[in-house]
Protein backbone atom coordinates (compact mmCIF):
# COMPACT_ATOMS: atom_id res chain seq x y z
CA UNK A 1 0.00 0.00 0.00
CA UNK A 2 1.42 3.06 -1.49
CA UNK A 3 2.56 5.70 1.97
CA UNK A 4 0.46 9.06 1.92
CA UNK A 5 3.26 10.62 4.41
CA UNK A 6 3.59 14.06 2.76
CA UNK A 7 7.78 15.05 3.75
CA UNK A 8 8.27 18.86 4.45
CA UNK A 9 10.21 21.12 1.92
CA UNK A 10 13.97 21.38 2.38
CA UNK A 11 13.63 24.52 0.81
CA UNK A 12 10.94 25.87 3.62
CA UNK A 13 13.30 24.50 6.05
CA UNK A 14 16.41 26.09 4.97
CA UNK A 15 14.22 29.59 4.40
CA UNK A 16 12.86 29.47 8.23
CA UNK A 17 16.73 28.25 9.39
CA UNK A 18 18.25 31.12 7.51
CA UNK A 19 15.92 33.87 9.09
CA UNK A 20 15.83 32.32 12.64
CA UNK A 21 19.72 31.99 12.85
CA UNK A 22 22.41 34.92 13.03
CA UNK A 23 20.19 37.65 12.70
CA UNK A 24 22.55 40.35 13.92
CA UNK A 25 25.27 39.20 11.11
CA UNK A 26 22.91 39.14 8.36
CA UNK A 27 21.20 42.45 9.27
CA UNK A 28 24.27 43.81 9.28
CA UNK A 29 25.62 42.27 5.84
CA UNK A 30 22.26 43.56 4.01
CA UNK A 31 23.03 47.14 5.44
CA UNK A 32 26.64 46.84 4.17
CA UNK A 33 25.41 46.17 1.20
CA UNK A 34 23.06 48.66 0.92
CA UNK A 35 25.70 51.32 2.08
CA UNK A 36 27.84 50.26 -1.02
CA UNK A 37 25.01 50.03 -3.43
CA UNK A 38 24.40 53.74 -2.74
CA UNK A 39 28.32 54.94 -2.52
CA UNK A 40 28.20 53.27 -6.08
CA UNK A 41 25.45 55.20 -7.37
CA UNK A 42 26.71 58.80 -5.15
CA UNK A 43 30.15 57.45 -7.01
CA UNK A 44 29.10 57.61 -10.14
CA UNK A 45 26.78 60.66 -10.24
CA UNK A 46 29.98 62.66 -8.77
CA UNK A 47 31.95 61.04 -11.58
CA UNK A 48 29.36 62.02 -14.28
CA UNK A 49 29.17 65.86 -12.61
CA UNK A 50 32.61 66.51 -12.46
CA UNK A 51 33.50 64.94 -15.90
CA UNK A 52 34.35 67.70 -18.89
CA UNK A 53 33.91 64.74 -21.29
CA UNK A 54 30.42 64.17 -22.56
CA UNK A 55 30.87 61.12 -23.47
CA UNK A 56 32.22 60.02 -20.24
CA UNK A 57 29.26 61.70 -18.63
CA UNK A 58 26.78 59.77 -20.52
CA UNK A 59 28.46 56.17 -19.77
CA UNK A 60 28.49 57.70 -15.81
CA UNK A 61 24.86 58.39 -16.30
CA UNK A 62 23.88 54.91 -17.78
CA UNK A 63 25.99 53.05 -15.05
CA UNK A 64 24.54 55.33 -11.95
CA UNK A 65 20.73 54.96 -13.95
CA UNK A 66 21.46 51.03 -13.62
CA UNK A 67 22.09 50.92 -10.04
CA UNK A 68 19.42 53.12 -9.52
CA UNK A 69 17.16 50.92 -11.11
CA UNK A 70 18.22 47.74 -8.49
CA UNK A 71 16.32 50.06 -5.61
CA UNK A 72 12.89 48.71 -6.87
CA UNK A 73 14.03 45.41 -6.21
CA UNK A 74 15.60 46.53 -2.88
CA UNK A 75 11.64 47.76 -1.50
CA UNK A 76 10.60 44.64 -3.56
CA UNK A 77 12.97 42.79 -0.57
CA UNK A 78 11.60 45.02 2.06
CA UNK A 79 8.01 44.18 1.03
CA UNK A 80 8.21 40.62 1.40
CA UNK A 81 10.31 41.47 4.58
CA UNK A 82 13.52 39.75 3.65
CA UNK A 83 15.71 42.28 3.60
CA UNK A 84 16.49 42.35 7.71
CA UNK A 85 14.48 40.94 10.36
CA UNK A 86 12.73 44.11 11.50
CA UNK A 87 9.41 44.70 10.14
CA UNK A 88 10.19 48.74 10.94
CA UNK A 89 13.45 48.59 9.22
CA UNK A 90 11.94 46.88 6.09
CA UNK A 91 9.24 49.25 5.76
CA UNK A 92 11.71 52.17 6.51
CA UNK A 93 14.32 51.43 3.41
CA UNK A 94 11.49 49.99 1.43
CA UNK A 95 9.91 53.81 1.46
CA UNK A 96 12.61 55.65 0.60
CA UNK A 97 13.93 53.21 -2.28
CA UNK A 98 10.98 53.10 -3.76
CA UNK A 99 9.54 56.79 -3.48
CA UNK A 100 13.26 57.98 -4.79
CA UNK A 101 12.10 55.96 -8.34
CA UNK A 102 8.70 57.75 -7.84
CA UNK A 103 7.29 54.67 -6.83
CA UNK A 104 4.16 54.80 -4.21
CA UNK A 105 5.84 51.69 -1.87
CA UNK A 106 2.12 51.41 -0.09
CA UNK A 107 0.59 50.62 -3.15
CA UNK A 108 3.42 48.40 -5.11
CA UNK A 109 3.42 46.71 -2.18
CA UNK A 110 -0.89 45.97 -2.78
CA UNK A 111 -0.33 45.50 -6.05
CA UNK A 112 2.61 43.41 -6.03
CA UNK A 113 1.28 40.80 -3.38
CA UNK A 114 -2.15 40.65 -5.13
CA UNK A 115 0.19 39.68 -8.08
CA UNK A 116 1.56 36.72 -6.10
CA UNK A 117 -2.06 35.11 -5.56
CA UNK A 118 -3.07 36.01 -8.99
CA UNK A 119 -0.33 35.01 -11.21
CA UNK A 120 -1.30 34.51 -14.15
CA UNK A 121 -5.28 34.50 -13.92
CA UNK A 122 -7.58 37.24 -15.02
CA UNK A 123 -6.97 39.26 -12.08
CA UNK A 124 -3.68 39.37 -12.26
CA UNK A 125 -1.95 43.06 -11.40
CA UNK A 126 0.78 42.22 -14.09
CA UNK A 127 0.07 42.78 -17.93
CA UNK A 128 -0.26 39.69 -20.12
CA UNK A 129 -0.03 41.69 -22.91
CA UNK A 130 2.06 40.99 -25.89
CA UNK A 131 3.84 42.75 -28.15
CA UNK A 132 2.60 43.46 -31.82
CA UNK A 133 4.99 45.62 -33.35
CA UNK A 134 8.93 46.40 -32.54
CA UNK A 135 7.99 50.08 -32.22
CA UNK A 136 5.73 48.55 -28.86
CA UNK A 137 8.50 46.85 -27.67
CA UNK A 138 10.76 50.05 -28.01
CA UNK A 139 8.40 52.46 -26.59
CA UNK A 140 7.87 49.56 -23.95
CA UNK A 141 11.70 49.38 -23.29
CA UNK A 142 11.97 53.17 -22.90
CA UNK A 143 10.21 52.87 -19.69
CA UNK A 144 8.88 56.23 -20.50
CA UNK A 145 5.60 54.73 -19.69
CA UNK A 146 6.08 52.96 -16.71
CA UNK A 147 7.20 56.47 -15.40
CA UNK A 148 4.42 58.37 -16.14
CA UNK A 149 1.91 55.48 -15.11
CA UNK A 150 3.94 55.82 -11.62
CA UNK A 151 3.73 59.97 -11.66
CA UNK A 152 0.02 59.33 -12.52
CA UNK A 153 -0.67 56.88 -10.23
CA UNK A 154 0.27 59.36 -7.09
CA UNK A 155 -1.64 62.60 -8.91
CA UNK A 156 -4.53 59.91 -8.76
CA UNK A 157 -3.85 58.81 -5.20
CA UNK A 158 -3.91 62.78 -4.19
CA UNK A 159 -7.06 63.01 -5.84
CA UNK A 160 -8.98 59.51 -3.93
CA UNK A 161 -8.78 57.49 -7.19
CA UNK A 162 -7.83 54.14 -5.20
CA UNK A 163 -7.20 51.09 -7.74
CA UNK A 164 -9.09 48.43 -6.58
CA UNK A 165 -5.66 46.21 -5.34
CA UNK A 166 -5.77 48.96 -2.41
CA UNK A 167 -8.93 46.75 -0.47
CA UNK A 168 -8.45 48.44 2.88
CA UNK A 169 -9.52 51.80 3.75
CA UNK A 170 -6.21 51.78 6.25
CA UNK A 171 -4.39 51.28 3.17
CA UNK A 172 -5.55 53.93 0.96
CA UNK A 173 -4.89 56.77 3.67
CA UNK A 174 -1.17 55.21 3.62
CA UNK A 175 -0.70 55.52 -0.03
CA UNK A 176 -2.46 58.91 -0.39
CA UNK A 177 -0.30 60.21 2.84
CA UNK A 178 2.66 58.78 0.63
CA UNK A 179 1.08 59.81 -2.37
CA UNK A 180 1.81 63.09 -0.98
CA UNK A 181 5.06 63.58 -0.22
CA UNK A 182 6.58 62.11 -3.33
CA UNK A 183 4.47 65.13 -4.37
CA UNK A 184 6.38 67.10 -2.46
CA UNK A 185 9.71 65.41 -3.65
CA UNK A 186 9.17 66.00 -7.21
CA UNK A 187 8.22 69.89 -6.47
CA UNK A 188 11.79 70.01 -4.64
CA UNK A 189 13.43 68.32 -7.44
CA UNK A 190 11.64 70.58 -9.92
CA UNK A 191 12.34 73.78 -8.16
CA UNK A 192 16.39 72.45 -7.65
CA UNK A 193 16.33 71.98 -11.59
CA UNK A 194 15.25 75.15 -11.95
CA UNK A 195 17.94 76.76 -9.94
CA UNK A 196 21.15 74.06 -11.14
CA UNK A 197 19.51 72.30 -14.29
CA UNK A 198 22.93 70.52 -15.26
CA UNK A 199 24.00 69.23 -11.78
CA UNK A 200 20.64 67.74 -11.15
CA UNK A 201 19.97 66.13 -15.10
CA UNK A 202 23.65 64.88 -14.31
CA UNK A 203 23.10 63.67 -11.18
CA UNK A 204 19.37 62.42 -11.21
CA UNK A 205 17.55 63.14 -13.31
CA UNK A 206 19.35 61.86 -16.51
CA UNK A 207 20.01 58.46 -14.42
CA UNK A 208 16.48 58.46 -13.03
CA UNK A 209 14.99 58.49 -16.88
CA UNK A 210 18.05 55.82 -17.96
CA UNK A 211 16.98 53.88 -14.43
CA UNK A 212 13.27 53.18 -16.04
CA UNK A 213 14.93 51.91 -19.62
CA UNK A 214 16.63 49.47 -16.70
CA UNK A 215 13.68 48.84 -14.81
CA UNK A 216 11.98 47.38 -18.46
CA UNK A 217 15.19 46.02 -19.35
CA UNK A 218 15.38 43.55 -16.41
CA UNK A 219 11.80 43.52 -15.22
CA UNK A 220 9.81 42.93 -18.82
CA UNK A 221 11.31 38.83 -18.82
CA UNK A 222 9.90 37.91 -15.92
CA UNK A 223 6.40 36.96 -17.21
CA UNK A 224 6.23 38.02 -20.75
CA UNK A 225 5.61 35.44 -22.87
CA UNK A 226 4.88 32.40 -19.79
CA UNK A 227 1.36 31.05 -20.67
CA UNK A 228 -0.78 30.36 -17.58
CA UNK A 229 0.06 26.63 -16.15
CA UNK A 230 -0.15 24.64 -13.24
CA UNK A 231 1.06 25.55 -10.83
CA UNK A 232 1.24 29.06 -11.45
CA UNK A 233 4.79 29.90 -10.15
CA UNK A 234 6.16 28.30 -13.30
CA UNK A 235 4.03 31.28 -15.47
CA UNK A 236 7.66 33.21 -14.88
CA UNK A 237 11.20 33.57 -16.08
CA UNK A 238 14.39 33.05 -14.21
CA UNK A 239 17.62 34.43 -15.84
CA UNK A 240 20.48 33.83 -14.28
CA UNK A 241 22.63 36.08 -16.21
CA UNK A 242 26.11 36.74 -14.19
CA UNK A 243 26.87 37.85 -10.69
CA UNK A 244 27.67 41.50 -11.04
CA UNK A 245 23.39 41.89 -12.50
CA UNK A 246 22.72 39.82 -9.63
CA UNK A 247 24.21 41.46 -7.12
CA UNK A 248 22.50 44.88 -7.92
CA UNK A 249 19.24 43.52 -8.84
CA UNK A 250 19.13 41.94 -5.54
CA UNK A 251 18.88 38.39 -6.96
CA UNK A 252 15.44 39.48 -8.41
CA UNK A 253 16.33 37.38 -11.67
CA UNK A 254 15.70 33.99 -9.88
CA UNK A 255 11.96 35.26 -10.39
CA UNK A 256 10.76 31.60 -10.66
CA UNK A 257 12.25 30.79 -7.62
CA UNK A 258 10.98 33.91 -6.26
CA UNK A 259 7.44 32.75 -7.13
CA UNK A 260 7.83 29.51 -5.79
CA UNK A 261 9.51 30.38 -2.34
CA UNK A 262 8.41 34.47 -1.86
CA UNK A 263 9.65 34.20 1.70
CA UNK A 264 13.10 33.17 0.41
CA UNK A 265 15.51 36.38 0.89
CA UNK A 266 17.78 37.12 -1.84
CA UNK A 267 20.88 35.96 -0.97
CA UNK A 268 19.12 31.91 -0.98
CA UNK A 269 17.73 32.65 -4.73
CA UNK A 270 20.43 31.88 -6.09
CA UNK A 271 20.93 28.71 -4.11
CA UNK A 272 17.50 27.90 -4.50
CA UNK A 273 17.68 28.31 -8.12
CA UNK A 274 21.32 25.90 -8.69
CA UNK A 275 18.40 22.50 -7.69
CA UNK A 276 17.08 20.95 -10.42
CA UNK A 277 13.61 21.01 -11.94
CA UNK A 278 12.81 24.82 -10.31
CA UNK A 279 10.86 26.36 -13.41
CA UNK A 280 10.46 25.40 -16.94
CA UNK A 281 11.28 29.35 -18.36
CA UNK A 282 15.15 29.38 -17.97
CA UNK A 283 17.08 32.35 -19.80
CA UNK A 284 20.99 33.03 -19.49
CA UNK A 285 21.59 36.20 -20.51
CA UNK A 286 19.06 39.34 -20.74
CA UNK A 287 20.61 40.47 -23.79
CA UNK A 288 20.00 37.15 -25.60
CA UNK A 289 16.45 37.17 -24.19
CA UNK A 290 15.63 40.81 -25.76
CA UNK A 291 17.55 39.40 -29.18
CA UNK A 292 15.19 36.80 -29.35
CA UNK A 293 11.83 39.04 -28.54
CA UNK A 294 13.11 41.49 -31.18
CA UNK A 295 14.14 38.85 -33.78
CA UNK A 296 10.26 37.47 -33.37
CA UNK A 297 8.83 40.77 -33.77
CA UNK A 298 11.68 41.84 -37.19
CA UNK A 299 10.23 38.62 -38.86
CA UNK A 300 6.35 39.19 -38.32
CA UNK A 301 7.08 42.45 -39.98
CA UNK A 302 8.97 40.88 -42.40
CA UNK A 303 6.13 38.36 -42.90
CA UNK A 304 3.10 41.77 -42.68
CA UNK A 305 5.50 43.05 -45.35
CA UNK A 306 5.19 40.40 -47.69
CA UNK A 307 1.64 39.45 -47.39
CA UNK A 308 0.52 42.93 -47.07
Amino acid sequence: MRSTRRYPDPVLTEIAAYRSQRRGIRDACAVLKLVLVTFAFGLLAWFACRSSSAVVRIVMMIAAGFVLSGFLNLAHECLHRSFVSGRGMNTIVGNLAANVLFVNYTAYTDKHLKHHRCLATDEDTESAARFQSLRRYMWTMSGVGFLVSNLLLNAYLILGRMPSYLAKAQRRTQARGEALRIAAWFLTIVTATGIWPPVLLTIYIGPLIIGYFWLMFFGLPEHYGCEPVRPRYLASRTTTSNRFVRFFMWNANFHTEHHRYPSAPAPLLARIGARPSVGMHRESSYLRWHWHVCRKLLQRREQEATHG
